[in-house]
């Protein structure tokens, strides 16, 4: 399909304004507003009011969350969420298929000739499998409990309800199903609401709906709770013209059928389940849309000519190579999900393409290769943080629309003083809300990676404190936080500078470390007096001391307010609790190694 034949292109609003400022860094604050209606509005402070939502500490968690990515662009703690949806297509395929690891983002730079030589070589050999680019965890193992169980965490972090899985060629890969269901279930029972689970199948339905409903929803009745359901039936996605009666009847009776709906197919719009759209504005198939990251209408990514790639602008229909780290294609596609038109109606569910697929099969078809899917760092679309250009530019792309899409805006909520005696860790059961992280999350990692026949192995043993809960309060003069890990807490070196360390953001027009904090406690201490620094230079700069106290798997710290220049009446931070992170001046080792509560570039908003 040729952008010449690309249909239902809408030019009701100017998108390429849009996208300049909703992509770009983020420069609303140096926006006068001199002759607007609404500055005199926008002026007056927000009246705070009674926090009355009674949300459990697990939803608390999820809706203070907040962040800023590398281009400014930031979410804010929410409300609460409004019954809206968000799935996520994920791949199972990682080491089921790889005879070696060829990745075209690097050899690109090492061997530029050869991804696209159709008489193939050693480098970048015809009819294998080739990455795009490398995982932030590496060319891992999609089997690799560690690497479950930060997926499973970034999704509870960004919102996602469910996660359909890619068994469209057939292939189930039920060993990668089994190992992550049984994961998942572990943070379920815990009380995390972790994202659901459903399957699409396309090719040979018949036989892979088949065997699907029989290693998983027979013979596993445990993972019952994990279904994605619809009206009480777990969704299947599926041809279902290759069913035969029998199958047909049967499977429509225990699951709610969804038709596979491929782009280049009339669309099914009550029935059909999306998981790519080739026309924009995308089609509303009963309120089910989908958003993703980049399109491959000519099915070769590798072909810029037939492609759409991150920086996909589609007021012009034209790729800006130069912006498409800030994934203007994926914004415009968020865009239609958020601001329906008329015609489109109502968006109450959205599936995104893609998280992990990584990687497509060279192929070559009349003298030309052809990648189907996935080619390079522009021409490919995983929302997973890559270990290159991309960082986790996309991961929080696909958090702050979240949020603008299934979340309540918050109100300024009031946060009176609390009194907290120091030496008295009864004091905060006055203290009603907790921010909670995954208790078992501090996983050593030793895995093998993606190599079927390889002996490559994935090793990493930086685990040691088990954050899991965190607590903040505020008097007139102090800013208090507990911190409680699974087990008791370490004892740490006299030089150690890694150890159960808090990162935080005082809002304040600084410079700021990983676009989010300015400060940082405990890099050292002595006695009962941990430091306080200040990021400036794009180094930490030590400004004070504040008190901390260990009691067996609790520490404490009770920091002066005006040392992070805040007062009683102005309590607004954000923050991180981190404990042994091995790369500590790499904002993308925050995903990776130790404990941090929340994972990566995210904080925690108190005083919101």
């Amino acid at each position: 399909m040729s952008r010449k034949n690309f249909t239902k292109i809408s030019f009701w609003f100017s998108l390429g304004t849009l996208l300049l400022v909703s992509c770009g860094p983020s420069t609303s604050s140096n926006q006068s507003t001199e002759g607007s209606a609404s500055k005199d509005i926008s002026s007056q402070p927000l009246l705070p009011v009674t926090d009355d939502r009674n949300l459990d500490d697990f939803a608390y968690t999820l809706n203070s969350l907040t962040g800023t990515d590398a281009f400014g662009r930031t979410f804010k703690a929410t409300k609460k969420e409004n019954g809206k949806e968000v799935g996520l297509f994920y791949f199972l395929w990682q080491g089921a298929h790889e005879n070696g690891i060829y990745d075209i983002t690097q050899l690109l730079k090492d061997s530029p000739d050869s991804p696209l030589d159709p008489n193939g070589s050693s480098a970048s050999p015809n009819g294998v499998f080739h990455k795009w680019g490398k995982p932030l965890y590496g060319y891992y193992n999609s089997a690799d409990p560690f690497v479950i169980a930060r997926h499973l965490e970034l999704f509870v972090q960004a919102g996602i309800d469910y996660l359909v899985f890619d068994t469209t060629n057939s292939v189930t890969y039920n060993n990668v199903v089994i190992a992550l269901s049984n994961i998942f279930l572990t943070y379920q029972k815990q009380g995390w609401k972790v994202p659901k689970l459903a399957f699409y199948c396309n090719s040979s339905s018949s036989k892979t709906v088949e065997t699907i409903y029989g290693f998983y929803y027979r013979d596993h009745p445990e993972f019952k709770s994990l279904w994605y359901t619809i009206d009480n039936k777990p969704m299947m996605v599926a041809n279902t013209a290759d069913f035969t009666n029998e199958q047909y009847q049967r499977f429509d009776e225990f699951f709610f059928l969804k038709e596979a709906q491929w782009p280049d197919q009339s669309p099914k719009l009550n029935q059909g389940f999306p998981w790519q759209d080739w026309t924009y504005p995308q089609n509303n198939y009963h309120g089910i849309m989908s958003v993703s990251v980049a399109q491959g209408p000519g099915y070769n990514m590798a072909d810029p000519e037939t492609s759409w790639g991150r920086g996909f602008e589609f007021s012009t229909m034209s790729e800006d190579s130069s912006r498409f780290k800030e994934g203007l294609n994926f914004e415009s596609q968020w865009k239609t999900a958020l601001h329906p038109d008329e015609e489109t109606g109502e968006v109450k569910n959205v599936f995104v393409t893609a998280w992990n697929e990584w990687m497509a099969i060279k192929q070559v078809s009349n003298g030309k290769v052809i990648f189907c899917d996935e080619y390079d760092e522009e021409y490919s679309r995983d929302c997973e943080m890559e270990d290159g250009l991309l960082g986790d530019n996309f991961y929080l792309q696909l958090a702050r629309n979240i949020r603008s899409f299934k979340f309540e805006e918050a109100p300024r909520y009031l946060y009176p003083e609390t009194a907290i005696d120091e030496n008295n860790l009864s004091s905060w059961d006055n203290v009603k809300n907790s921010y909670l992280d995954f208790e078992g999350d501090t996983i050593v990692r030793n895995f093998r990676d993606c190599v079927k026949e390889g002996t490559g192995v994935y090793t990493d043993n930086s685990a040691r404190n088990d954050i899991t809960k965190v607590k903040v309060a505020h008097d007139a003069s102090k800013l208090y936080f507990y911190v409680e890990t699974k087990d008791a807490i370490t004892t740490p070196d006299a030089s150690d500078q890694k150890w159960m360390n808090l990162l935080l953001n005082s809002y304040q027009e600084d410079e700021k470390f990983g676009n989010n904090y300015d400060y940082r406690l405990n890099r050292s201490r002595e006695g009962t007096r941990c430091s306080v620094e200040k990021f400036e230079h794009n180094a930490w700069q030590k400004v004070g001391d504040c008190d901390y106290k260990v009691s067996n798997n609790v520490i404490t710290f009770a920091l002066p307010l005006g040392l992070i220049g805040k007062t009683k009446d102005d309590v607004h931070i954000a923050f991180k609790a981190m404990d042994n992170v091995t790369k500590d001046d790499n904002i993308m080792d925050y995903y990776v190694s130790g404990d941090s509560a929340p994972l990566g570039r995210m904080s925690y908003e108190y005083g919101y």
